[in-house]
């Protein structure tokens, strides 16, 4: 039982800082708030990563992909990439992404969905 509240725990947590993040780069007048973001996307990765939680990262972070690049806050992509803040591989982390996944995914325009996340 106690196991289950820290599994509740951890997901709030996450949930609550995939939400702060949004919220972040959403508010924020032109790159004023985006060094908070990756601050937050750099803590949530290693949060993931202790907790195994690799999937719920990869698929957040493939969502942001998805929301900025190539369009209005295409700045915050292009931050993330400079930084490597990108999916959680399998090397960290049982449920991560491949290295090969993971290199496509930080390729310039391209995207991979591929069945790992």
């Amino acid at each position: 039982m106690i196991t289950r509240k820290d599994v509740d725990l951890v997901e709030k947590a996450i949930e609550q800082m995939k939400d702060r993040i949004i919220k972040l780069v959403t508010e924020s007048i032109h790159a004023q708030l985006y060094g908070k973001a990756l601050e937050c996307l750099e803590c949530l990765r290693e949060g993931c990563v202790k907790e195994e939680e690799a999937e719920v990262f990869n698929l957040f972070v493939k969502e942001v992909k998805r929301m900025y690049e190539g369009k209005r806050r295409d700045d915050l992509w292009k931050e993330m990439m400079k930084k490597g803040v990108g999916l959680i591989t399998e090397d960290e982390s049982i449920n991560g992404a491949t290295e090969e996944d993971a290199k496509a995914f930080m390729g310039e325009g391209s995207s991979t969905d591929g069945d790992k996340s």
